[in-house]
């Protein structure tokens, strides 16, 4: 009990701290909904106005009017543009200082592409608005398009690192190789977006992925909303937050889900989820499953809640009368939630209401769609397009023109003409934090945000219900802990009482790079022959002259950085059960084990031989097959 007591004053102080210095009132920008709405990103910050498209790496200069000087730079800011065009980042570009406002609607021409390697958003509050980050694979790296709350190295590696007020708004983001976007936030929302064709087979170290969105929150909410999730194989989206915490709630709403190919939506078992899905648009495509393409989320474990109302499958009509059918779970039980977890209200409609809105307005649609969300959205409508493994296989970056910029001598980042019009001074470089109609917004974001800076603003959001909802969660999050921990408990108990496998682990001979063959010795009566791989690059995949393949194995290269050791072996009930000390008959055939016993089996032998076993990536294993090795029981 007293454990809960110090958990209820935690949340108290915090709410209080939050409430006072750092919530805003005012939106981010009138449209602004969800847990980020009042995000408060540059206003009234200092202006930084790009007028290059180049970029520079850690040890050259920095060069003026980049994007880059301006996304890391320490000071609050606001960021407009004076030039369109493709930026190739020379590494990976974060926003690691707060208070910043990226207004990619002002670009002149075609607007912003950002490609090569990943944009992320470490800071608090940030708003990112009509900016497209399409990643691609001419790096071969694993990495994401757009990562929230993350940490990127120059490797393209990920780390946690929570933030909160984050709003991402009308972005299109893609061709990434590992996720579209990775979001963890404590309040954040990402609205008006196209979340499209992450890479299938490409560079990542586990073979085929092409993921949608991982999204994770201990606390607060992370909204979706309005977004459109296409042409990704999974993770449209997936859900999860710490393993002991209550879990964000994480309100998915009146999004378009298209051509989603091994799985739409899901959420991680053994942890805390709080889901609303309501009112979304789910439509199968050519390279969905038949087995997945009537469902729209499957949940994790006992600890995931959900509440579905309103959404609707064109390829599972009978769900409009029980949305119910749309939800399933690996055991068949639903921790179903008949009202919706808190969420910042805004206007209800249903998931067919929303479709043409969302597929006319989603994505960087200012100052122009480009072709890329042009055809993506056409394939929508006809029901065509799929999965794909390079940018190259739907024709790559498209050339984004770049107009003659307005007029803007005081530098303030707004046009002369515009300034004149609204009867401001354009010979004045500091009256763009002035607020002329006090409602909030400075006379720049009156600017960017195309509104009247003498007529006073009116938001969708409103300040008191949002506020109401935050509180309303807090209030779930003490039963939610609770829940958390006792259910960890119940598990660490349950390990406890399992006895740790025994196994003796012996080898022929040590493994060392001179060594091509060795045995691995379980109890001495279980061998596993092991012959070593060289460290090399392959085509992976398959030639198109080659008979009975498909189309998504096409080839591409991939290079093994480190040598290994291989063995394809049966893994027999005998076999299992030495190292697992399994109770089935222990004769010669396979074992009825799973993928995740497979894996437990592999950690029991680096456990006790001081050796990392583990099971072989897509890649070592077709590298392998490819290179001519040859092991026993090779199939």
């Amino acid at each position: 009990m007293k454990n809960v007591k110090k958990f209820i004053q935690l949340i108290a102080s915090l709410c209080i701290c939050t409430s006072v210095s750092a919530q805003t009132k005012t939106p981010a920008f009138p449209e602004a909904q969800g847990f980020g709405a009042f995000t408060k990103g540059g206003r009234g910050g200092e202006v930084f106005i790009v007028t290059t498209t180049e970029d520079y790496g850690v040890n050259e200069p920095v060069i003026k009017g980049s994007f880059r000087e301006a996304v890391e730079a320490a000071i609050p800011r606001m960021v407009v543009f004076e030039v369109s065009g493709i930026i190739e980042l020379k590494r990976p570009l974060k926003i690691e200082h707060p208070y910043i406002t990226i207004a990619g609607q002002t670009a002149p021409g075609d607007g912003i592409c950002l490609k090569d390697y990943s944009f992320s958003v470490t800071a608090d509050e940030s708003i990112v608005r009509y900016l497209r980050v399409r990643l691609g694979d001419v790096h071969r790296l694993e990495s994401d398009a757009i990562d929230i709350g993350s940490v990127v190295d120059n490797s393209g590696q990920l780390s946690d690192a929570p933030n909160s007020n984050v709003i991402v708004d009308h972005c299109s983001a893609g061709w990434a190789t590992d996720e579209i976007f990775t979001i963890g936030t404590e309040r954040g929302t990402v609205q008006w977006s196209i979340i499209s064709e992450c890479l299938y087979r490409s560079y990542h170290p586990k073979g085929a992925h092409s993921m949608g969105s991982v999204i994770r929150g201990s606390y607060g909410g992370v909204s979706i909303l309005h977004n459109i999730y296409v042409h990704n194989n999974s993770r449209n989206p997936k859900l999860g937050s710490g393993e002991v915490s209550p879990g964000a709630v994480f309100d998915v709403r009146n999004n378009v889900f298209y051509n989603w190919g091994s799985t739409p939506g899901y959420s991680n078992s053994d942890e805390h989820v709080r889901i609303n899905l309501v009112g979304n648009y789910y439509k199968s495509g050519p390279s969905t499953k038949m087995s997945r393409s009537t469902i729209a989320f499957h949940v994790g474990g006992i600890l995931n809640s959900i509440h579905v109302a309103d959404n609707y499958h064109s390829n599972n009509l009978e769900a409009a009368k029980d949305n119910w059918r749309l939800i399933r779970s690996a055991d068949g039980k639903i921790n179903k939630r008949n009202t919706p977890f808190p969420y910042p209200p805004m206007e209800k409609k249903t998931g067919k209401q929303i479709y043409e809105a969302v597929l006319n307005g989603a994505g960087a649609v200012l100052p122009a769609r480009d072709p890329v969300d042009q055809r993506i959205i056409n394939e929508i409508r006809t029901g065509k397009g799929a999965i794909i493994n390079s940018q190259k296989d739907v024709g790559g970056w498209p050339v984004y023109n770049s107009t003659k910029a307005p007029v803007d001598k005081d530098r303030d980042g707004m046009a002369d003409k515009w300034e004149r019009t609204h009867g401001l001074k354009s010979t004045d470089p500091s009256d763009h934090k002035n607020d002329a109609d006090k409602d909030g917004y400075t006379n720049l974001e009156e600017y960017v945000n195309g509104t009247n800076p003498n007529a006073a603003t009116t938001s969708l959001q409103d300040y008191a219900e949002y506020k109401a909802a935050l509180d309303e969660i807090e209030v779930l999050n003490v039963q939610g802990y609770i829940e958390a921990k006792a259910f960890e408990a119940a598990r660490l108990k349950a390990l406890q009482n399992v006895p740790e496998p025994k196994v003796e682990v012996s080898f022929s001979k040590l493994p060392d790079a001179k060594v091509k063959k060795l045995t691995v010795l379980l109890n001495d009566l279980v061998k596993i022959e092991m012959i070593l791989v060289e460290a090399g690059t392959f085509m992976m995949g398959s030639p198109e002259s080659e008979p009975g393949r498909f189309t998504d194995e096409t080839q591409h290269e991939v290079t093994i950085s480190k040598p290994y050791y291989l063995a394809v072996t049966e893994l027999t009930t005998a076999q299992f059960g030495e190292v697992m000390e399994s109770d089935e008959n222990k004769g010669s055939k396979p074992a009825k084990a799973s993928w995740f016993d497979a894996v437990k089996y592999t950690e029991v032998l680096s456990l006790h031989s001081g050796y990392k076993f583990r099971l072989p990536t897509e890649a070592e294993w077709e590298y392998a097959c490819r290179a001519g090795t040859t092991t026993p029981n090779f199939t």
